[in-house]
């Protein structure tokens, strides 16, 4: 039986997604959760390993979307492709799957009528190739269901294979961004351009040391070593392990894997296992300065930025972990550097730029709060 309280509730919730910030707010989640299920494991199986009739193992894996998302490519024969077209194709490929956390500090931009159209037009664009390239990678999900490994041994058993949680976070995805374009295209387009105020010299102090910041803590992640033997200078530059003679250096994954050896706590097994992911890490800290150089703070484009630094900030705890964990028990990349590991200056860089994006970010808030203070308005 109906009740008078049904189309109120009803009435309710199409105020609710009348609201601009409704459309905003949803494709802001739904980019979040297509980003994310692209990395949560979609499916699970369980092989033995037997020699009849004696079984000698078991061993599980996990697929994601993101392991069938180079599927389109596989006819071609990549290993005789050229260094530059596989960066090419790579590049292309971080793009699409992370090229909707770019568009997420533009949906909240007030635009004028052009730049709301371009935005909606690359959100769409972004969510239809994105779900085409993953539905692609199908057919690599249901051989990894219904097929053992192909690694030419024999003996090798399919005993059981399960959905995880992934199969439901991408296509959750999915359909909360498909609601948030129709609610985009159904909004009219804003008759005149806003009015923003100009850039204050704080504001571009902020937006500078946010960006700077970001710049800084790519160097010292990817870009130098992060535990080095005595013999070593104190600034070195190199984006993977070396050893010369007696100096060694370890990059990021060394000592996070250092730092998994010694033994993580479940928050920082997330960490770490988000650290791993080069891409993801680069393109939310370019969203991040992007979303730095807004001209209307407010709460709203504020409140996210935080998020970024303080995933890098558990990451880089981690990577410190692991420098403590190689310098107590030591690591032998050749037999004259098997001891004497310190933390290198790339730990100091690292940790110094992300120091620089929390700065700058209050100043972002410090200018905010200038702002709405009744002193500022009169």
């Amino acid at each position: 039986m109906a009740t008078h309280a049904q189309p109120l509730r009803r009435n309710r919730l199409s105020l609710l997604l009348a609201r601009p910030s409704a459309s905003r707010l949803l494709a802001t989640l739904g980019i979040a959760a297509m980003t994310i299920g692209l990395y949560v494991p979609f499916a699970g199986r369980d092989v033995t390993f037997h020699s009849d009739p004696v079984t000698i193992g078991r061993q599980s894996g996990t697929w994601a979307i993101l392991d069938g998302i180079y599927t389109p490519w596989s006819f071609l024969h990549m290993q005789r492709m050229s260094l530059a077209l596989l960066l090419g194709v790579d590049t292309m490929y971080a793009v699409l799957m992370l090229g909707g956390l770019a568009l997420i500090p533009l949906l909240w931009q007030p635009l004028a009528a052009k730049g709301t159209v371009a935005v909606r037009r690359a959100y769409g664009f972004w969510l239809v190739l994105l779900t085409i390239v993953a539905v692609s990678g199908l057919p690599v999900w249901w051989r990894f269901m219904t097929q053992p490994p192909s690694s030419g041994l024999p003996g090798i058993t399919l005993e059981a294979s399960y959905m995880l949680p992934g199969a439901v976070v991408f296509p959750l995805g999915v359909l909360v961004s498909c609601a948030a374009l129709f609610l985009m295209l159904r909004e009219p387009l804003p008759l005149s351009a806003p009015v923003l105020a100009p850039r204050t010299r704080f504001q571009w102090a902020g937006a500078l040391v946010l960006t700077a910041g970001v710049l800084v803590w790519g160097i010292g992640f990817y870009l130098m070593p992060e535990a080095v033997t005595a013999a070593c200078p104190p600034v070195t530059l190199s984006v993977t392990q070396f050893a010369h003679g007696a100096c060694a250096g370890l990059d990021s994954d060394q000592v996070r894997a250092a730092a998994y050896s010694a033994g993580l706590n479940p928050i920082a097994l997330l960490l770490d296992h988000v650290g791993g992911n080069f891409e993801f890490l680069v393109a939310a800290g370019c969203t991040t300065a992007l979303g730095g150089w807004t001209r209307q703070l407010s709460v709203k484009t504020l409140a996210w930025l935080p998020a970024w630094p303080l995933l890098v900030l558990g990451v880089a705890l981690i990577a410190l972990q692991g420098v403590g964990a190689v310098a107590q028990r030591g690591f032998r990349l050749t037999v004259a550097s098997g001891s004497d590991w310190h933390m290198a200056s790339g730990m100091v860089v690292t940790f110094a730029g992300i120091g620089l994006v929390a700065l700058g970010q209050l100043g972002l808030w410090r200018e905010w709060v200038r702002r709405r203070s009744p002193a500022s308005t009169q």
